[in-house]
This record gives C-alpha cells, structure tokens and sequence, in this order.
C-alpha cells in the first residue's frame, strides 16, 4: 500500500502552464523601440542556450528529491498554499520541520510531442517511513519514465496526486524553460548590479511579463483558476549568460487578502549539454505573514538509459 503524504488540510494546483507555447494572451501596451542593450543582449543569448540544454538534456537523467516542508509559528489557514523566492534553502527561525519526504525525480514530456516538460515523483519514503519495496518502486519509475505509453506516465502523476491526498501538483524546477530564445520575447528586462551567490558572482537580470500565455496557474477551492502574470530576476554568469538561478514573483488578491508568492531554483550542469535543478525555495505569505515554507533539493542524478517498449 502506497504511504500517504500528510498534506490533508490543504488543497491546490500550482503549476507553470504553456511554458514553450507561442500563443498571446495579455494585450502589450505600445511602447517606444530602444536601442538593446549589447550586454543584456549577450547574456540573454546564453540564457536562451542554456534554457535549450535544459530542454533537451534534462529529461535524459533522474535523480532524488528531498521535500522538506516547513511551517511558522503563524496558525495554519486551511486551503492555502505557497511559495517564496528570492532565498538560502533554509527555513527562517520559528519555523519547524512537519514532513520530509524523499522520491524519485524527473523531468520529461507526456507525450514525445509534447511542448511543454513535466515532474514524475516516484515516493520512496514519507517521514522515514518506507513506501514500498525500493528495488521495485525504481523499477516501476523508470519502465514508465523510458515507456512510449503517455498512459504510464499521467499514471505517476495521479499516483503522485493520491498519495499526497492535497492535489499538489508543483512544477517548478523547469522554470527556466520560460526563457527560450522564442519565449524570451515576451518579457521586458533590465540589468542589475553583480551580486554574489555564495562564493559565485552573479548578474540579475530582472524580468516582467508583458504578453503570453505563460503564467503562473494558481487553483485553490472555491476561486477560480487564476493565471497571474510573472515577474522576478533572472541570476547568470558574467562570462557567457549562464543561468545559476531563477527566482519567481507573484502578487495577487484572494478574497480579503494580499497573497505574496515566491519560488527560487537553483541550477547546475551536470553535462556539456544538460542543466538539471539543485534545489527549489518554495514560500508564500499572506497579508505579510508568512504561512509556509517548502525546500527541495535534487541529488544523485544518472542516465535514464534507453526507451522501454513493454
């Protein structure tokens, strides 16, 4: 029997919806054509190339995620659900660990013509407790992962969904899949002083949606579907534009009140051609308050190997 993750209380869909589409769906307000910006331009260019490796070398690997779930001091609202950016994968002081959960992790399309990636989890664990025998829970993973059958594979994401009994669904650890080349025309920019993450210096390029149909999907009970448009920063190599994180910003009303979302996504090469996620900062706040606070780490990545037919 499958081992359920202690999400009960709280129920909603987060996902970053048509990240590769081209379709237009937020008017553009006329604006004034500059000359672009010869540094912006070149960093932007590395983005774009590292947003195709990561399109077409991550779904060659897995790996395993860490779920950590934090929770303040703040008391509990039932029904909501988070996210926060901009932050160390550490929670803040007067929050406390209320569930770890480990499993299998890729990223791949549901169908080979797909446009868009997705995450497949496969639960090994759920607070220490095993979910299965590990030999067989990988097997079952992977047979699914390299199958042509897309049946298999919406079967790991509901299996996913009912075991976490929420509905969660997150799929942010393609974010940088927002900044194709193609997809890059619909964003304004602008440079911003070097920064440091950690012992790298870092260039953040902020960004603001201004047209697409990229947005934030945000489903919660009783409201409906909102897609809200994106904005954060962008943090890349001084040398050739490499993406070394992403960090993620949404603001919205719900009901009476100011819901701050936040996501961060570290990124690593892992190959000459391939970028997979390191960890995800994961938080949101309400009215200023912050509510909950999520950290996900990915390690152990290796090949996928070739394509199961049975």
């Amino acid at each position: 029997m499958m081992a359920a993750l202690p999400f009960a209380p709280r129920i909603l869909r987060l996902a970053l919806g048509s990240l590769l589409t081209t379709g237009w769906m937020l008017a553009a307000p006329p604006t004034a054509q500059t000359p672009p910006d010869p540094a912006l331009t070149r960093l932007l260019s590395g983005v774009g190339t590292d947003a195709g490796r990561f399109w077409s070398g991550a779904p060659a690997y897995f790996g395993t995620e860490t779920w950590t779930e934090y929770s303040t001091a703040a008391p509990h609202k039932p029904h909501k659900r988070r996210l926060h950016v901009g932050l160390p994968p550490k929670p803040p002081a007067e929050s406390t660990v209320t569930s770890q959960i480990v499993s299998l992790y890729a990223l791949a399309p549901i169908t080979r013509r797909a446009e868009s990636l997705f995450e497949f989890r496969q639960v090994l664990s759920v607070d220490g407790k095993p979910a299965g025998d590990p030999a067989k829970l990988r097997q079952q993973f992977l047979d699914a992962l390299t199958s042509e059958d897309s049946k298999r594979l919406r079967r790991l994401r509901d299996n996913f969904e009912n075991q976490a009994m929420s509905g969660v669904i997150i799929d942010f650890g393609q974010l940088i899949l927002l900044f194709t080349r193609p997809g890059q025309k619909q964003y304004s920019y602008e440079l911003k002083p070097p920064e440091h993450i950690g012992a790298l210096t870092a260039v953040p390029i902020d960004f603001t949606q201004k047209t697409g149909s990229q947005g934030l999907h945000i489903s919660e009970p009783g409201h409906d579907q909102e897609d809200t448009p994106l904005h954060g920063q962008i943090m890349v190599s001084p040398a050739d534009g490499a993406v070394l994180q992403i960090r993620l910003l949404a603001d919205r009303k719900l009901d009476s009140h100011q819901i701050h979302d936040e996501a961060q996504v570290d990124y690593t090469r892992i190959a000459p051609h391939a970028l997979v996620p390191v960890s995800v900062v994961h938080r949101r706040t309400e009215d200023g308050n912050t509510l909950y606070h999520d950290v996900f780490t990915y390690s152990n990545w290796q090949p996928l190997g070739p394509p199961s037919h049975h």
